[in-house]
């Protein structure tokens, strides 16, 4: 599925590829079902949910709206979030959503749009 033109940078990019990937990363399955486990071992870096949602931000997002994320994930690199394991991660969202209400409806927005592209898009 094509992608409209960017309007993150890299590193807000790559910061948004690890936010995507802690909701939805891939998951080790015990199971015999060679399908489930294929599912299951799929992460939302793997589906492209992070640049479906710059798309999304990029085609329906106000510039002052798309600044606001930018600056959630701005917050988020200063602390290397993409090099965190996934429990660190994990932590510095919840962290980041108590800190203050604007970025609690910025961190559920990102889960929402993240599990809305994981479960919705359909394999090509």
């Amino acid at each position: 599925m094509a992608v409209a033109a960017g309007v993150l940078d890299e590193t807000q990019r790559r910061t948004l590829e690890a936010v995507c990937d802690t909701f939805a990363p891939a998951v080790e399955a015990e199971t015999d079902d060679a399908a489930l486990k294929d599912f299951y071992a799929r992460s939302a870096g793997d589906l492209g949910v992070a640049a479906q949602i710059e798309g999304l931000m990029a085609d329906a997002m106000t510039p002052e709206q798309i600044a606001g994320y930018a600056e959630l994930l701005d917050a988020l690199a200063e602390h290397d979030f993409a090099n965190l394991p996934l429990e660190a991660r994990t932590q510095a969202l919840h962290d980041t959503a108590e800190s203050s209400h604007e970025a609690k409806l910025g961190v559920q927005s990102f889960k929402g749009l993240t599990f809305l592209f994981f479960y919705g898009l359909v394999d090509e």
